[in-house]
């Protein structure tokens, strides 16, 4: 008796466990639909070929962003034998379509960064717009560090790789490299990117639900006093 009298849409307490219902599903929703997805642009690198350079030389990969924009937490560049690097790297990201400089930093030497697979990293903080193309750049002096290109490796499901990839600048400081060799793609650096989804339709729904009955419960209860 009581269960149905307290399920009635006549009694006064028959909404707020509806409200609960709805709040619950939507605070669900939203939590598995903004769980942030992280990756790496490219990972388990193997098989690849190094070398130092012969000159000073910013070198670039060109990738382009998926369908939602992405924040970038990390830069990195790699380190041949994980046991340190020689000298310091600047790393930054270029966007292609006005060469304009997004953000970057610098990997110190030796084994200060955070090493993760071959490539050491520095955080950072800055977004990157959905469906744009984008150059990773990192800066190598003649002689110091190995660099690298191709091997085998996995690349991120955020944002797509160009293959081959391999862009230039003869400089002794980080510059935006517009010469393509088009013939190896660099895998001498590396970004950590993330992204998180837009709320579902369902939490929306849901939220959207639960505001209209505690509005007419409310109502409801006024009527009867």
């Amino acid at each position: 008796m009581l269960r149905t009298i307290f399920n009635h849409p006549s009694h006064p307490t028959a909404y707020p466990s509806s409200i609960l219902y709805c709040l619950i599903v939507a605070v669900l929703a939203v939590i598995i639909q903004s769980e942030a997805r992280s990756d790496t642009l490219f990972s388990n690198l193997s098989g690849e070929s190094a070398g130092p350079p012969t000159s000073d030389l910013s070198l670039g990969t060109q990738f382009t962003v998926g369908a939602l924009p992405v924040t970038v937490s990390s830069l990195g560049v790699y380190d041949e034998g994980q046991d340190g690097l020689l000298v310091a790297h600047d790393v930054g990201i270029y966007r292609v379509s006005d060469q304009s400089f997004i953000g970057g930093t610098t990997i110190p030497s030796g084994q200060t960064a955070d090493l993760s697979g071959v490539w050491r990293f520095v955080d950072v903080s800055f977004t990157l717009e959905a469906s744009e193309t984008y150059m990773l750049v990192s800066q190598w002096d003649m002689s110091q560090d190995q660099n690298c290109y191709n091997g085998t490796y996995q690349s991120t499901s955020l944002a797509s790789v160009q293959i081959p990839s391999d862009y230039y600048a003869f400089s002794s400081t980080l510059t935006y490299p517009s010469n393509d060799a088009a013939s190896v793609t660099y895998t001498l650096h590396n970004a950590v990117i993330n992204v998180v989804p837009e709320p579902s339709t369902l939490s929306l729904l849901a939220i959207g639900s639960g505001v209209l009955l505690i509005a007419g419960w409310r109502r409801r209860i006024r009527g009867k006093k």
